[in-house]
């Protein structure tokens, strides 16, 4: 039985819509691309790229040549139809820049917090689509076109880049909440950037890290291309030695990409080795275990280190790191109401 239809959806054109219940993690789609394009560094002028798409389009079949002039294309008469059909419908696939046109994955319409995500995998040469949720059947399946950003930044994306102006939920929510909302992606930005290359202690980062998180799950935004924070507190978990927290979040890391990719995916394997490897260290070393007699709050509290003192009473601190760690540390007390306060950068500096 079929796992979706392409439908006429309101408003945007042919959509692929759900034709029985998906679970999170299934493989909804893989597709190899009809008509491929050179990399973007070796991109010909508009007449050789036309021309190599008519080439390609020659030897296809009939069928195959109807769905592709079926699909959308923004430019009108500005170029030439095959070009104009590429131009609109092109994704990016492959770690070496290259692009192409998918019959079946050009239909699937964009949405800042999509519920499902493509991926390119090399393994079997072609783009696979994944539930990163549990998907109704009638509803639309969607992904998202573009990076984490604000939303007039995306707005300004997609008018640019595809011509419309994107009306999901994340784009249409009252001025004030939206508001509210672009400033915590920037804050996961910057929170990003700073993991990546503090050299604060361990407890500091996590507990930045901790905050991330945090604002990624209350905007609803694991599904929009947001950092895996996962990823970034097991490295830094590994470089600080401490591989039982390493393990945990590797093992947490590896649930996201097995999600977005499956078990046969390049990045899922990698993943796999690297959480055998941290595996084998914490065995080597008979680090601490985990303390399992907490409770589930407990256990996050213990796992994110929020129930440590503060650095300037941990031992082989040196003044120079206390410093920078309490400076760091005081973004993360409470307030008066026992609210989590906003990331400040200042600290950073």
């Amino acid at each position: 039985m079929a796992l979706f239809s392409i439908q006429r959806v309101p408003g945007k054109g042919n959509g692929v819509i759900a034709a029985s219940k998906i679970t999170k993690g299934t493989r909804i789609h893989a597709e190899s691309p009809f008509i491929t394009l050179p990399k973007l560094d070796e991109a010909p002028n508009a007449k050789a790229l036309n021309d190599a798409v008519l080439k390609q389009l020659r030897s296809a079949s009939r069928g195959d040549q109807r769905a592709f002039f079926s699909l959308g294309n923004i430019h009108g008469k500005t170029l030439p139809i095959p070009l104009g059909i590429v131009q609109t419908n092109a994704l990016a696939y492959g770690p070496g820049g290259e692009g192409g046109v998918f019959l079946m994955g050009s239909q699937f319409n964009h949405d800042c917090l999509p519920s499902a995500r493509t991926k390119w995998n090399d393994h079997l040469h072609k783009m696979t689509v994944y539930a990163l949720r549990d998907i109704e059947p009638g509803e639309e399946i969607t992904i998202t076109y573009i990076n984490l950003e604000t939303c007039d930044v995306r707005q300004k994306t997609l008018q640019d880049g595809f011509q419309f102006t994107c009306s999901c939920k994340a784009c249409t929510l009252p001025e004030d909440i939206c508001k509210e909302m672009d400033a915590d992606i920037m804050e996961i930005k910057t929170i990003e950037g700073f993991l990546k290359s503090t050299t604060e202690p361990l407890e500091v980062c996590l507990r930045f890290a901790y905050r991330q998180r945090y604002l990624i799950e209350s905007n609803a935004l694991d599904f929009a291309h947001a950092p895996d924070t996962y990823e970034l507190a097991s490295t830094l978990a590994a470089i600080h030695k401490d591989y039982i927290r390493a393990k945990i979040f590797s093992e947490r890391h590896l649930d996201i990409v097995t999600t977005e990719g499956g078990l046969d995916h390049p990045d899922t394997r990698k993943q796999r080795d690297m959480d055998d490897y941290l595996g084998s260290l914490l065995e080597q070393h008979h680090g601490p275990s985990v303390p399992y007699h907490f409770s589930v709050l407990g256990l996050e509290d213990w796992l994110w280190m929020q129930h440590l003192p503060e650095v300037k009473d941990l031992e082989e601190e040196s003044s120079e790191d206390v410093e920078s760690s309490d400076e760091a540390r005081e973004v993360w007390s409470e307030d008066e109401d026992g609210d989590m306060p906003a990331f400040d950068v200042e600290t950073l500096d």
